[in-house]
């Protein structure tokens, strides 16, 4: 079982230059502040960081960059959003986000296509987390974004504890009390955590 998180996990924006391309030489001077606020943490290509209007490249680019400054740093762990539309393109970057050491990915239901029950969505979520089997692996529930209501509770009901490395959800969603019925699930197995503010995440343990 890889280890939950513990404390501020921060979702940064994605430097960009003005003509809209990566800006990667700040990336250190990114991690280096958020040292010094004692986040230890950082959820990178999500929402506030506009993975999903990202090129492949430009993720893979992105995750280098940020294992380039945190490498030496086993305390501060980097988690990379893989989700989007095409499965195999999650499974690519899963695969990426395992060579090159990071503590996690993170798996959004695709939004175009959305599947249409739990065990759609946990078979989904098995193949891309088979793909990184020794990196953290969290389900990212937004569906104000995804348009996939599906509850979580029924996610981890359909994944039976089936998959090794699925170590907890990324909760962005009102119902607090799906919320809290998959804190209890196996004996509080998963990592709950609770997107109280768009800059940083809580972990519940």
């Amino acid at each position: 079982m890889v280890s939950k998180l513990q404390g501020l996990i921060a979702a940064p924006f994605t430097p960009m230059l003005e003509d809209g391309s990566l800006n990667l030489a700040v990336i250190n001077n990114y991690y280096q502040l958020l040292k010094r606020n004692k986040v230890t943490g950082a959820f990178i290509a999500g929402s506030t960081g506009e993975g999903v209007s990202m090129t492949m490249e430009e993720k893979i680019e992105l995750l280098w960059a940020w294992r380039t400054v945190t490498k030496e740093d086993p305390d501060f762990h980097v988690v990379l959003l893989v989700g989007g539309t095409c499965l195999k393109d999650a499974i690519r970057l899963a695969t990426a986000a395992e060579k090159a050491g990071i503590y996690g990915i993170a798996f959004t239901a695709p939004f175009y296509f959305k599947p249409a029950t739990a065990s759609v969505l946990a078979e989904l979520c098995r193949q891309v987390a088979g793909a990184a089997p020794k990196t953290a692996f969290y389900y990212y529930h937004i569906p104000v974004l995804t348009g996939c209501y599906i509850p979580m509770y029924d996610l981890l009901r359909a994944t039976g504890g089936s998959i090794d490395n699925f170590c907890g959800i990324k909760y962005t969603h009102e119902d607090f009390m799906d919320f809290q019925s998959c804190m209890h699930v196996e004996n509080g197995r998963y990592n709950m955590l609770w997107e109280g503010m768009r800059i940083c995440l809580v972990p519940y343990l």
